[in-house]
């Protein structure tokens, strides 16, 4: 993979309007993913925007929905690639001449985490799996359901819930004994310990592989609470790798690790700056 020139662009917007592309400006970012429940974040600054281009993606009232689109990537390798999606939660503006500075802070799928609620009430023998379709229909993001593979089970007892779309999706999904979370405004779901059965990522110093892996003990992992299993991981650095995310798998090739070792990633972050010198990403993986 060729991985040179490298070039960012951001889409900023409310549903149901025309979107504001912003590219050819420095643009820094540092985005922050794992395979936890609480929403990815995503810092971003945009340098020198014009104030008719400042108009547009400010905020019109406290409860304003605007969502971030950022890409990244290489001009001479695959180009622009989703790096993250999400709702904008603050934007502020910055003169500091000759410079003027646009401050983003975004979550992914916040909104709806936290503005769906519902009410669920089932007899005794009901499915899991019919539970667990209910809710995802009732939160406003797609999911991967349809590809999911799983061992469905029953409550003997039936099923009740009052509240957040989200604990009852915690609920159900321990019960069938799936993980969650959200990627780029999308629910992913998993069997615990596994992955998402997306395309696998292969790292090397080839395509991008930087320094030595470092070893991760089975402790830290348990201390974040990212696994049912208490296993050992490593971390990796490389540049920039968009396609590399939480839930996926990718292929280390290593002087330090087996050939062709296979991991699934727990926790990713991609940092980067068009006219500066980071342009990198930090990968977690486990066994």
């Amino acid at each position: 993979m060729t991985q040179f020139n490298r070039t960012a662009s951001l889409v900023v917007g409310r549903r149901g309007e025309t979107a504001k592309v912003l590219s050819g400006l420095r643009i820094s970012f540092n985005v922050t993913k794992t395979e936890g429940k609480d929403p990815n974040t995503a810092k971003i600054q945009v340098f020198n925007l014009s104030q008719e281009s400042r108009n547009i993606i400010r905020k019109r009232q406290e409860n304003d929905t605007l969502f971030v689109i950022l890409n990244a990537g290489y001009t001479d390798g695959d180009g622009e690639e989703l790096v993250f999606t999400g709702n904008v939660t603050t934007i502020s503006h910055q003169i500091i001449r000759p410079e003027v500075i646009t401050s983003i802070e975004a979550s992914d799928g916040a909104n709806a985490l936290f503005n769906t609620k519902l009410s669920l009430s089932h007899g005794a023998g009901v499915s899991a799996d019919t539970i667990l379709l209910q809710i995802l229909n009732a939160i406003p993001i797609s999911s991967n359901f349809q590809t999911l593979q799983y061992e469905d089970k029953s409550y003997a007892n039936g099923f009740a819930f009052v509240g957040l779309a989200k604990d009852a999706l915690t609920k159900v999904t321990k019960f069938m004994n799936l993980n969650w979370s959200i990627q780029n405004n999308e629910i992913r779901l998993i069997p615990f310990d596994g992955d998402d059965r997306t395309k696998v990522v292969r790292l090397s110093q080839q395509t991008g592989l930087v320094g030595s892996p470092e070893r991760l003990t089975g402790s830290t992992r348990k201390a974040q609470g990212l696994s049912k299993k208490d296993r050992p991981g490593w971390k990796f650095t490389s540049l920039l790798q968009p396609k590399i995310n939480p839930t996926g798998k990718i292929v280390v090739q290593s002087r330090e690790i087996p050939v062709d070792s296979t991991f699934t990633v727990f926790s990713v972050t991609h940092t980067g700056d068009t006219h500066g010198e980071q342009w990198e990403t930090v990968t977690e993986v486990r066994e």
